[in-house]
């Protein structure tokens, strides 16, 4: 599924689509409202540059690769932790951007991680396993 163009669209559903998830075009994909909302992992997913892919479910996992040359961001609220195990490639940056918990099973060394610099960052934390 691609998605392109200026804008944010948001998935609240339970998608079932096959192949990968492409965010192109300057756009934002959210995934969740914090409630609900879900990405499928088959394919992974390509963030191009000057595009975003935020997660904000509520405590899932997402075991698809991310080749990352824009921004992902984690979005999640107080209480909830969402786990991201497919691994993160590409040129992008990471931000944690909500008040819940990130962790990324694989780690990731050429990723630029910011967490209080441009005052989105809040209260959440991130974490990175080896």
């Amino acid at each position: 599924m691609t998605f392109a163009g200026p804008g944010t669209t948001i998935l609240t559903g339970a998608n079932t689509y096959t192949g990968g998830t492409f965010v192109n075009g300057g756009g934002t994909l959210q995934i969740g409202n914090g409630v609900t909302g879900s990405i499928v992992a088959a394919g992974g997913a390509t963030v191009g540059t000057g595009s975003t892919l935020e997660f904000d479910e509520a405590t899932a996992t997402y075991a698809g690769a991310i080749t990352d040359n824009g921004t992902v961001v984690g979005l999640e609220g107080t209480g909830i932790t969402d786990t991201l195990s497919g691994g993160i490639t590409g040129t992008g940056g990471f931000y944690a951007d909500g008040r819940g918990h990130n962790h990324l099973l694989r780690r990731e060394q050429h990723l630029f991680w910011r967490y209080t610099c441009d005052g989105r960052h809040t209260q959440g934390r991130s974490r990175q396993h080896p």
